[in-house]
């Protein structure tokens, strides 16, 4: 995997050069265990680069379409080294390759499936002890009673779609893949799992 890391901030001499070693292994190990969960990750596209931001103060991920390039920005104050921003390091950056899987450039066509398993699987892997934003809770509780359900449906969505971005799933694919009985209120979560997210505008 060749990653660039990059910043804009404070210069760090050799902690510099440890946190991009820690990063490239944190890299790895998360997108093992979103594969082995979820399915394989979209191969057309790359993530080329991480860099840390000063201008920002949420996680972002640019997705260049043309080049079928990933870069994930975060903020700078998570290359900190005390264990708040290692923690909310390692929150952020689960939750952004999340958005590998299926990389959109679009932010309009998040859905809460979209967000809500960001969400979902930022808070298992950092075992998260506070709430998500607020944005992203609806969205996080819809993918949790969604895989109470059943655990494996994401994987089984990305194994007959697999071409497919999380975010375009439609209501008929999700509910003909559930391994359950279809109640109406299985039907009301779909429903709700596949609405748009009003992100506000930054």
């Amino acid at each position: 995997m060749n990653i660039t890391f990059t910043k804009d901030c404070i210069e760090l001499g050799n902690e510099w050069d440890i946190l991009r070693k820690e990063l490239l292994i944190a890299i790895n190990n998360i997108t093992t265990i979103i594969e082995e969960k979820y399915g394989p990750i979209d191969k057309n596209y790359s993530l080329t680069a991480l860099n840390f931001d000063s201008k920002i103060k949420v996680p972002i991920t640019q997705v260049k379409e043309v080049e079928k390039q990933v870069i994930i920005h975060l903020p700078v104050f998570t290359m900190q080294g005390d264990p708040d921003s290692k923690y909310q390091r390692n929150l952020y950056l689960s939750h952004e390759l999340i958005h590998t899987i299926t990389p959109c450039a679009d932010i309009a066509k998040a859905t809460y499936l979209d967000e809500g398993l960001a969400t979902f699987f930022s808070e298992w892997y950092t075992n998260c002890l506070s709430g998500p934003p607020d944005r992203y809770e609806t969205a996080r509780n819809l993918v949790s009673k969604l895989l109470s359900h059943d655990k494996d449906i994401i994987k089984n969505l990305r194994t007959k779609y697999p071409n497919k971005k999380i975010s375009d799933y439609k209501m008929q694919e999700i509910r003909d893949e559930f391994s359950v009985e279809i109640t109406s209120s299985v039907l009301d979560l779909i429903q709700n799992l596949t609405k748009r997210i009003n992100f506000p505008s930054t």
